[in-house]
């Protein structure tokens, strides 16, 4: 499957990935996402950005990711390791229930480590929800180094900040 950058008329699509994931996740207790983040008008911005990408099965979106510079402000308090040079900043990482454990998180990762070095930055940053084993793994075993714990203004609960050097 090849990974494209996400179009207006998709919005749709990606509202339907992200309803079903955040179901999925809050009928197995893990509640990092619910109706007040990621909401649709976020997500909308993200594709009219031209700042996501999925991963599409036949004309549905089964997973996505959004890669900008935006660092949100807590991330300047961490202590981070990579310090020179420029950022890409990895939101909203997603993959339906039904295509688990295929890889494609993994697959999302690798686009993103590209785009980092093809645009020129210096390494990726991210940050997920310290309650999430799945992700805190996935970037655990893809390398990235974990840097410190943030709390978001806007969310509930603390978040394990990583970090990447791409070049």
């Amino acid at each position: 499957m090849k990974i494209t950058q996400l179009i207006p008329g998709q919005v749709s699509k990606v509202h339907s990935l992200f309803r079903a994931v955040i179901k999925y996740m809050n009928e197995h207790g893990l509640f990092q996402w619910d109706k007040d983040y990621p909401k649709p008008v976020n997500l909308s911005q993200d594709v009219l950005n031209g700042e996501m990408y999925g991963l599409m099965d036949n004309d549905k979106v089964i997973a996505s990711i959004t890669l900008n510079t935006n660092q949100d402000k807590s991330y300047s308090d961490v202590a981070w390791e990579i310090v020179e040079g420029s950022q890409l900043v990895v939101h909203r990482l997603a993959v339906h229930p039904k295509h688990l454990g295929k890889g494609l998180g993994k697959q999302l990762m690798a686009f993103a480590e590209e785009q980092a070095r093809e645009q020129g930055h210096d390494s990726i940053r991210l940050d997920t929800f310290a309650g999430n084993p799945f992700a805190l793994k996935l970037y655990d075993d893809l390398g990235y180094n974990r840097v410190g714990m943030i709390y978001l203004d806007y969310r509930e609960g603390d978040f394990v900040v990583f970090e990447k050097g791409v070049g």
